[in-house]
């Protein structure tokens, strides 16, 4: 059944703990399309929960409603609401919402990117529980609520039930009651998508030469280029010296677009994290410093710790970050002692 002109798709773009920012939820037809980097580049700016989405149009595919939000434990599973933390100890930031195929979008339903909200954490749990061998999840559609005209330049289906798009934006009242005719809004089209195109294409980019280097230094070059970095382990040898670049994809001198993910190999020692809970942070923090692991806590100062991500008993390598979360002290009142309760 081909989808309604107001049918919807969920979307994701996210970074794990360790993987870096990609698209997790997508509609098949933008993947099918190549237009996932457009997708990315579209909803690059910060959009807070509250107030107005943002609202992006993409030649080729239409147009995209999206919110930013951080992501809690809460949201993938734990019991505490506390942000997740990436491995350099920086709150994780999702951008969701939804895709759709027309070119007008005039008032955006909370109810539709709620809904989008909750296809994400879905998804995000998935991604969270295997991040280095999750791939991207194409989302279904639904029908919107929010007001929605016109449609993409290459998804023009005339026909007896069909309307063109010219009839639908000159019966649109976002265009104020004007009657465009046929030709003038074909131009308008073409002229739309060459500037979008013009936006989000960018040159080339050539991967560097990483074999050899430490992984913290490769991984900084990577981000210097806007490109993103996955971690492959493994086994330290004689031969494969550990926190050192191994092997990389691509290769080096390769062109790639921007956003694209470079693969860095590297070797290192597996670990088992330890069960943390009940300690203070300064002892969690000593014993992962000597399991070779990096603690994550933010600014966390007080308190001992209630959980850890990954939890105890998971396996990890050597240099890979353990986020600590912690539940502050009870303190008594001077005043009383006991106090009365």
């Amino acid at each position: 059944m081909t989808p309604q002109a107001d049918a919807g798709w969920a979307f994701l773009v996210a970074r794990g703990r360790v993987a870096g920012y990609r698209l997790l939820l997508v509609p098949d037809f933008v993947l099918r399309g190549g237009h996932s980097g457009a997708l990315i580049a579209a909803v690059g700016e910060h959009v807070p929960r509250r107030g107005r989405p943002g609202v992006r149009t993409i030649d080729g595919v239409g147009s995209v409603v999206y919110r930013t939000r951080p992501v809690t434990l809460a949201d993938i599973g734990a019991d505490v609401e506390v942000p997740l933390l990436d491995a350099a100890g920086r709150p994780i930031v999702l951008t969701y919402g939804f895709v759709c195929r027309a070119t007008v979008v005039g008032h955006v339903a909370e109810v539709d990117i709620e809904r989008a909200w909750q296809s994400a954490v879905e998804v995000y749990q998935r991604f969270h529980a295997a991040e280095l061998t999750f791939h991207p999840e194409a989302s279904a559609f639904y029908r919107l609520v929010s007001s929605v005209a016109g449609h993409a330049a290459d998804d023009v289906h005339s026909g007896p039930n069909t309307p063109s798009d010219g009839a639908v934006v000159a019966r649109s009242r976002f265009w104020g009651g004007a009657v465009l005719r046929a030709g003038v809004f074909a131009v308008a089209v073409l002229a739309a998508g060459l500037l979008v195109n013009q936006i989000v294409r960018d040159d080339p980019i050539r991967v560097p030469s990483l074999v050899g280097r430490p992984v913290a230094e490769a991984r900084q070059d990577v981000a210097r280029l806007h490109l993103t970095t996955r971690i492959s382990y493994l086994p330290s040898s004689g031969t494969c010296p550990k926190g050192v670049v191994h092997s990389q994809v691509p290769d080096a001198g390769v062109d790639v677009e921007k956003v694209r993910e470079v693969i860095l190999r590297v070797c290192a020692r597996s670990v088992v994290v330890p069960n943390l809970v009940g300690r203070t942070l300064a002892e969690a923090r000593r014993m992962l410093t000597d399991l070779g692991l990096v603690p994550s806590d933010g600014d966390l100062q007080y308190g001992v710790v209630i959980a850890t991500v990954p939890k105890a008993g998971s396996e990890v390598f050597e240099g890979d970050a353990v986020q600590l979360v912690d539940t502050p002290p009870v303190r008594t009142p001077r005043h009383c002692s006991p106090c009365a309760v």
